[in-house]
């Protein structure tokens, strides 16, 4: 478990070594289903694509970025956890900042993203002194929106200014940090 970023009771977040851990996140980027609501529902069409993704994502930089999200009993990766700047239309970095998540199917339903989620807005608070943070959810998925709200964000409703799209805004703010649950 070296180079831990933070860490919950069973989950780790490290910067993604792209080589090694490909493989295991092809499970989570070549899936189509996982991949619906994320990456304009594109999902990696080789191992290659993902590596490449992967080598993008490994440039993390004081605990933000896009990192590997390790289970601690087996090493499996499950995810991939965020705290980066929300992207303009254009993929210009604004000065808002994301929490998010991407798991594999086999992950889902485990509690990870809450568990996660809680432990990256407690880390954007407390250690990188981030005053407010977002997360945007497309408008159809469910499952991110129930996240979001067990991590008591406010909902602020839709907004069209991140990825060029139509997104549900939720924003959690460092004065709310007392209601994260800890895991």
């Amino acid at each position: 478990m070296n180079a831990a970023v933070f860490e919950t009771s069973r989950l780790y977040a490290r910067p993604f070594l792209p080589a090694q851990d490909a493989p295991q996140a092809f499970l989570i980027y070549g899936d189509a289903e996982v991949t619906h609501f994320i990456n304009m529902g594109q999902a990696d069409a080789s191992l290659s694509v993902t590596q490449a993704r992967l080598e993008r994502y490994a440039a993390v930089e004081n605990g933000l970025g896009v990192m590997a999200l390790i289970k601690k009993d087996d090493g499996m990766i499950v995810g991939s956890i965020l705290i980066k700047r929300l992207p303009d239309a254009e993929k210009r970095a604004t000065d808002d900042w994301e929490v998010g998540w991407h798991l594999r199917r086999s992950a889902w339903g485990a509690g990870f993203a809450t568990e996660a989620g809680a432990a990256a807005l407690r880390y954007g608070f407390e250690e990188l002194s981030l005053g407010e943070i977002y997360a945007v959810v497309d408008v159809d998925n469910l499952a991110s929106q129930k996240v979001v709200h067990r991590l008591n964000m406010v909902h602020l409703g839709q907004t069209g200014k991140y990825y060029g799209q139509t997104l549900e805004l939720y924003r959690a703010m460092s004065s709310s940090l007392g209601g994260l649950q800890r895991f």
